[in-house]
C-alpha cells in the first residue's frame, strides 16, 4: 500500500477509535480524558461575559460543585468501563507483537466504539445539565450571552477529537477563530461589535460537528466492512503486507477511498466554509490594525505559507518605520507604500482563499499525493505568485527609501526578534552551577555537578542531638561541618575537572557510540570520588565521636555513619534504574530518616528503643540492599548489550529478552521487599514513639518517598494568612473567612491522603506494557484527584474573592492575580491607584 493511502487509510479507524479511547497527555490541572470539563477558572471569563451579581457567580460556583462531581462519576462508571474494554482490545491485537499482529473481531471494535460515543453523549448532557441550571440564575438579557457560551463549549469539546481529526483532510475545518479573536486583546466595545458576526457562528459549528460524528462513525462501518470483504483479519503482518503490495489491490483501495471519503470531506468542507464566511464576517468590524493581526493568525493557521511573504514585509516596513533616524517625511511614504500593500493583499487573499476552500471540498488519493492534479492548484499558484510579487515590490520601494546604515538596522532588529521570540525556539533552561552560572567551558551542559550530595549542616546537628551532644558543644559540630564541607567543595571541583578530560578525551577519539563512553566515563569517575567522599566522612565521623559526652555508647556513632552510607547508596540506586523510581519507597533509608529528626521530644529510654529497631531493620534490608545492586549491574549489563546496536540472530534476542524480563522481575521483588520492610519498622516505631514524633516523622517518610502528591505550586497557605492579615475584615466577615479556611484544609486533606494511597498501591503493583486496565484506571484516578485538589484551590480562591470584593482582592498576592491572571490584576492595581 502506498504510504499516503496508508495514512489517509488509517486515519478513518485508527483515528476515531483511538482519540475516542486515549486519555490526553498529563499535565498540570488536566483532567484524564480527551474531553475537559468546565474549570473553575474557566468561570471567571464566563462570569464576566455573563455579568454575574457576587450572588449569581457564588450560585454557579455551587452548581459547577456538583458538575465536577458527576464528571467524577462518569469517570469511575462509564468511563472506566469503556477504557477497560479499549484496553482489553488493545492488548488482544497484540499491537507490539509484529508479525502477531491481530485485528480485534468486528462486534468487538463496534461495541467499543458504540460504548465511546455513549460516553461522549454522557460528556455532553452533563455540560447541558450545567448550562441549564445557570440559565435558571440569570435574567433575560443576559440570556444572549449565555448562549454564546454555551454554543462555544460545544465548539470546543468537538474540538479535542473531530476537528483535530479532519483537519489531515481539510486545515480550514480546525480553525479556531475564538482563540484567533481573543488573542487581539479587544476593548469591551470592540468584542460587542464582533459578536455580532459572529452571532449563531458556533451553533452553527456543534450542528455541522454532529453532523461531521455520524460521517466518522460511517467511514469506520466502511473500513470494517472493507476488511471483511478482503479477508485480511486472521492474516499475520507479513501475509497482509504481502496482499496489499500488490499494485491492482493499491489502485482498489485508493478507489474506495476516492469514493467512500466524499462525506467525510463534504462534511469538513462545510465546517472550513463556516470559518472562512464567519472570518469575512469579523474583518471588516475590527480596528484596522487588530484585522490585520486576525488575518495573518487565519492565514498563518488555514492557508499556510500562503501570504508569508506580505506578513514578512509587513513586519520590515514596520521595523524600517520604527527606525530612530527616519524622517517624518520618509515615514509618510512608507505608510503609503504599506496601506497600498495591504490593500492589494486584501483583495487578492479572498480570492486566493475561495480557490483554497474548492480544492479541498473533494480530493482523491491522487490529488493528495500531487497537488498539482488538482483542478484549483494552477490558480491558487498564480495568487500565490502575485502575493510575493506585491510583497517584493513594497519592500523594495522601502529599500530604496533607506541609507545603507538604516537597511543594516531594520534587518538587524528583524534578527534579534527571530532570536528572542521564535516559535520553534526551545532553549533548555538546565539546572546551573554551583555559582548560579549556566555558562562554562563544558559542551555537554551536565544538569548537575559533583552527583554526590553532601551532608547538611542539619543533619549533623541532628546527629549530634541523638548522641546526647550538649548545646554548648554544638559550634565544634559546625566547625567539624565547615571543615568537611571546604573539602567537599574542593573535592566537587576535582570531580568536573576529571570528568571534562575523560569528556576531552572521547571527544578526540573517532568512531564509536559516544554516548555510552561518555556514560562509561562517569561512572568510573563517579565510583572513584565515592570512594574519596567515604574516607573524608569517615574521617569526619571519628572527630565527631571525639565530641560525645562520656558513657554514650560508641556504636551508636556507627549506626548513624552506616545509616548515612546506606541512604545514599540507595540515592544512588534510584538514580541509575528509572523502572524501579515506580517504587520509591524501596531508596527511603528509615534509618538515615530518623537519626536525621529532632529528638528534642523523645526521652532517653525511648531512644534506646528506637536505636535497636534501626539496628534491627539494618540487618533486614542491608542485605536486600546489596542484592539489588548486583541484580540492576545484570539488568544493566543485558540492556546495554540489546540496545548496543549489534546484530543478533532473532532466536538469540528472543532468548535475550526473555532473560532481560526475568531479571527485571527479581529486581522489582527485591524493591517490594524492601518497601515491605520500611513499611514494618515505620509501624514499630510509630508505637514506640510519642505522638507528636510518630507523626511528622511518618509525614517526612511519605514527602520524601511521593514529593509530588506533596507539591502544590498553586497552595493557598500563603493567601490564608495574607487574607487573614487585613485589618478591613469585620467579625462576621473573619469568622467566615475561617469557615472557609477551615472547610477548605479538611477537604484538601481528603485529597492528598487518597493521592498519598493510591500512590503507595502503585508502588508495590506490577507492572505491564501495554498497560492493563488496572493500571490505566489507577493512573486515571490519580490524575483525576489532582485536578481535583487544584479545582478545590481555584473554588476557594474564587469564594474568598467573592467574601472580600474585588478592592480588597487585589491587595492580597496570589488571590486575584490567579483567577484573573497576572496582566489583568496588575491593570486592576494601577487602576485603583489612580483612583
Amino acid at each position: 500500500m502506498l504510504p499516503r493511502v496508508q495514512s489517509l487509510m488509517a486515519l478513518l479507524i485508527l483515528g476515531v477509535s483511538s482519540l475516542l479511547l486515549t486519555p490526553g497527555v498529563a499535565q498540570a490541572q488536566r483532567y484524564p480524558f480527551f474531553v475537559q470539563p468546565i474549570s473553575v477558572q474557566d468561570l471567571r471569563p464566563m462570569q464576566e461575559e455573563l455579568q454575574l451579581s457576587p450572588s449569581q457567580a457564588e450560585a454557579m460556583l455551587t452548581i459547577h460543585e456538583t458538575y465536577g462531581r458527576q464528571f467524577n462519576e462518569l469517570q469511575e462508571g462509564e468511563l472506566k468501563e469503556l477504557v477497560d474494554q479499549g484496553i482489553s482490545m488493545s492488548r488482544n491485537m497484540n499491537f507490539m507483537g509484529g508479525r502477531n499482529f491481530e485485528i480485534p473481531p468486528r462486534k468487538e471494535i463496534e461495541a467499543v466504539i458504540d460504548a465511546a460515543v455513549n460516553v461522549w453523549d454522557a460528556f455532553e448532557r452533563i455540560d447541558n445539565q450545567f448550562f441549564n441550571q445557570v440559565q435558571g440564575l440569570l435574567h433575560e438579557d443576559q440570556l444572549p450571552a449565555l448562549e454564546r457560551v454555551r454554543g462555544r463549549r460545544k465548539a470546543e469539546a468537538y474540538r479535542t477529537i473531530h476537528l483535530r481529526f479532519v483537519e489531515n483532510f481539510n486545515r480550514g475545518a480546525g480553525a479556531d477563530l475564538h482563540s484567533m479573536v481573543e488573542r487581539l486583546d479587544l476593548t469591551a466595545l470592540e468584542t460587542e461589535a464582533v459578536h455580532v458576526p459572529m452571532l449563531g457562528y458556533e451553533r452553527n459549528l456543534g450542528r455541522l460537528c454532529d453532523r461531521l460524528q455520524d460521517r466518522m462513525l460511517e467511514g469506520v462501518d466502511m473500513l470494517l466492512d472493507e476488511v471483511d470483504r478482503m479477508g485480511v483479519r486472521d492474516m499475520e503482518m507479513m501475509e497482509m503486507m504481502t496482499f496489499f503490495a500488490d499494485e491492482e489491490r493499491q489502485n482498489d483501495l485508493k478507489a474506495i477511498f476516492d469514493q467512500q471519503s466524499v462525506p467525510l470531506q463534504e462534511a469538513s468542507a462545510k465546517i472550513s466554509e463556516l470559518n472562512w464566511d464567519t472570518y469575512e464576517r469579523i474583518y471588516p468590524v475590527l480596528p484596522p490594525d487588530k484585522a490585520l493581526d486576525f488575518q495573518e493568525r487565519y492565514f498563518r493557521d488555514v492557508y499556510r505559507g500562503s501570504g508569508n511573504d506580505v506578513f514578512k514585509a509587513r513586519a520590515f516596513i514596520k521595523r524600517a518605520m520604527d527606525l530612530p533616524s527616519i524622517s517624518p517625511e520618509r515615514q509618510e511614504q512608507m505608510a503609503q507604500i504599506l496601506d497600498g500593500l495591504n490593500m492589494e493583499f486584501q483583495s487578492v487573499s479572498g480570492k486566493m482563499a475561495k480557490a483554497y476552500e474548492k480544492k479541498r471540498a473533494y480530493r482523491t488519493i491522487d490529488e493528495f499525493e500531487d497537488e498539482s492534479l488538482n483542478k484549483y492548484q494552477e490558480a491558487i499558484d498564480r495568487y500565490r505568485e502575485r502575493v510575493t510579487k506585491m510583497a517584493e515590490s513594497a519592500t523594495e520601494q522601502v529599500e530604496q527609501l533607506l541609507t545603507e546604515e538604516q537597511l543594516e538596522a531594520a534587518n538587524s532588529a528583524e534578527s534579534k526578534e527571530e532570536d528572542r521570540g521564535s516559535r520553534w525556539s526551545r532553549r533548555g533552561g538546565g539546572r546551573t552551577g554551583r555559582g548560579g552560572s549556566s555558562s562554562g567551558s563544558s559542551r555537554w551542559q551536565r544538569s548537575s555537578d559533583f552527583p554526590i550530595p553532601p551532608m547538611s549542616k542539619d543533619q549533623v546537628i541532628q546527629f549530634s542531638l541523638w548522641v546526647g551532644v550538649p548545646e554548648s558543644e554544638q559550634p565544634l559540630i559546625e566547625i567539624l561541618h565547615e571543615g568537611y564541607m571546604s573539602d567537599y567543595e574542593a573535592m566537587a571541583k576535582s570531580y568536573d575537572q576529571d570528568l571534562e578530560a575523560r569528556y576531552e578525551s572521547i571527544e578526540s577519539e573517532e568512531g564509536g557510540r559516544q554516548w555510552l563512553k561518555r556514560r562509561d566515563a562517569r561512572v568510573e569517575v563517579t565510583d572513584v570520588y565515592k570512594v574519596k567522599l567515604g574516607e573524608r566522612e569517615n574521617q569526619f565521623f571519628e572527630e565527631f565521636a571525639i565530641s560525645m559526652p562520656e558513657g554514650v555508647d560508641p556504636e551508636i556513632v556507627a549506626t548513624i555513619r552506616r545509616a548515612q552510607e546506606r541512604a545514599r547508596t540507595r540515592v544512588g540506586q534510584q538514580q541509575g534504574d528509572w523502572v524501579l523510581r515506580q517504587r520509591p519507597e524501596s531508596f527511603i533509608d528509615v534509618g538515615a530518616l530518623v537519626l536525621a529528626s529532632d529528638p528534642a521530644s523523645i526521652d532517653v529510654e525511648t531512644r534506646g528503643k528506637v536505636v535497636d529497631l534501626l539496628k534491627d531493620y539494618e540487618e533486614v534490608v542491608v542485605g536486600n540492599i546489596e542484592l539489588l545492586e548486583e541484580q540492576m549491574e545484570k539488568v544493566q549489563s543485558i540492556q546495554q548489550r540489546l540496545w548496543s546496536g549489534e546484530e543478533y540472530e532473532e532466536e538469540v534476542r528472543s532468548k535475550m529478552e526473555e532473560l532481560r524480563q526475568k531479571r527485571r522481575e527479581e529486581l522489582n521483588d527485591t524493591a517490594v521487599r524492601l518497601i515491605e520492610a520500611n513499611r514494618e519498622v515505620m509501624n514499630k516505631l510509630a508505637e514506640a514513639l510519642p505522638e507528636d514524633a510518630g507523626w511528622p516523622l511518618r509525614e517526612d517518610y511519605d514527602k520524601a518517598a511521593y514529593p509530588s502528591v506533596f507539591r502544590d505550586s498553586n497552595s493557598l497557605d500563603k493567601t490564608f494568612e495574607e487574607v487573614l492579615q487585613l485589618q478591613s475584615l469585620t467579625p462576621a466577615e473573619r469568622q467566615s473567612v475561617e469557615a472557609l479556611i477551615l472547610d477548605h484544609r479538611s477537604q484538601y486533606r481528603d485529597y492528598t491522603d487518597q493521592m498519598l494511597t493510591l500512590a503507595k498501591t502503585q508502588s508495590t503493583a506490577n507492572f505491564s506494557w501495554p498497560p492493563d486496565g488496572g493500571m490505566m484506571d489507577s493512573w486515571m484516578k490519580s490524575e483525576q484527584l489532582q485536578y481535583g485538589r487544584g479545582e478545590l484551590n481555584n473554588r476557594t480562591r474564587t469564594r474568598m474573592m467573592l467574601m472580600l470584593g474585588e478592592e480588597r482582592a487585589v491587595e492580597v498576592p496570589g488571590l486575584y492575580s490567579e483567577i484573573v491572571g497576572e496582566d489583568a490584576a496588575e491593570a486592576a492595581q494601577v487602576e485603583m491607584s489612580v483612583e
